[in-house]
């Protein structure tokens, strides 16, 4: 996609409705080639049901480029927008979705935000097709604007090859046992949290169509790899993988956990979780890869 003239993208009812308020946010919004001042990084994660395709859309935020005021009680206040949007091969958006966020954070979690970022979370309904993935953010306080955009594909899970749902990566020594922080909690959600070489990463997915045996049991091999810069970096050899059906023998819940080599410099990383089964389930061996970036924390 390309930027294009007013006269073009107000056919848009995401740009219409930003025309007639003056809003900023959505006008960024069609620029997919605008940065900003905020570090901003987008992860979507794509889920499907019998209801159709997600995707959740992890922002991660750079708390350093956003403004605080200290109260004098000691506590800081901030707050953010941010428009998520879904566009195809045409200029209009599919969905979107807007949050605001307030902030207020004491001391320690101030500092601690310094260092981790935050992440906030977005939910779109989408379509089987190559997707791209836009977000826009805005410093309530300093009007300071941030985007990021990604294209992926969204399989056709109803055509039956075997696909992986988006990979959610937790780090354990965050939060092992509870449910989903809030959005914008120092070190995000529990999906993405701030990961580190050297400590144990969770992860959890979703097979989609697997073979399953006479048993009603998936039998497969998985392999993990670590690229960074394009170069790969970390490779497992393919490991057995048996999972038994569940009330929906269509989507197989995979969760497991994993130690990335303390050899790992800080950084930004991409893995790719690649499944295969067994060619006696079904004939012909298939496989299905899903990749997922994130950020190696020092």
């Amino acid at each position: 996609l390309s930027s294009r003239p007013a006269s073009e993208t107000l056919a848009d009812p995401l740009l219409s409705a930003a025309t007639e308020r003056q809003d900023e946010l959505p006008r960024a919004m069609s620029d997919p080639f605008s940065t900003g001042r905020i570090g901003t990084r987008i992860t979507p994660l794509f889920s499907n049901t019998p209801q159709g395709s997600a995707l959740t859309v992890l922002v991660h935020l750079d708390t350093r480029d956003l403004t605080f005021r200290r109260g004098l009680d000691g506590v800081y206040h901030g707050g953010v927008r941010i428009l998520v949007a879904i566009f195809g091969s045409t200029i209009q958006s599919l969905d979107h979705r807007e949050e605001s966020f307030d902030v207020t954070w004491n001391e320690s979690q101030y500092r601690q935000g310094l260092l981790t970022g935050v992440v906030a979370a977005a939910e779109l309904r989408v379509p089987a097709a190559m997707l791209q993935v836009r977000a826009v953010v805005s410093d309530t306080i300093s009007g300071r604007m941030g985007s990021a955009s990604q294209w992926l594909e969204v399989p056709s899970v109803e055509e039956g090859r075997l696909e992986i749902s988006g990979i959610e990566l937790l780090a354990l020594e965050d939060s092992p046992t509870t449910g989903h922080t809030h959005p914008l909690d120092p070190g995000g959600s529990e999906a993405m949290g701030i990961l580190r070489a050297g400590r144990p990463v969770g992860y959890r997915c979703t097979l989609y169509n697997p073979a399953l045996d006479r048993a009603g049991i998936f039998r497969g091999t998985f392999q993990v790899a670590v690229f960074r810069n394009g170069e790969m970096v970390v490779a497992n050899q393919p490991m057995a993988l048996q999972l038994p059906a569940g009330k929906d023998p269509r989507r197989l819940a995979i969760e497991g956990h994993f130690i990335f080599p303390a050899k790992l410099r800080p950084g930004h990383y991409v893995m790719r979780l690649t499944i295969a089964d067994q060619p006696a389930n079904t004939g012909p061996q298939r496989a299905a890869n899903q990749f997922v970036d994130f950020e190696l924390g020092p």
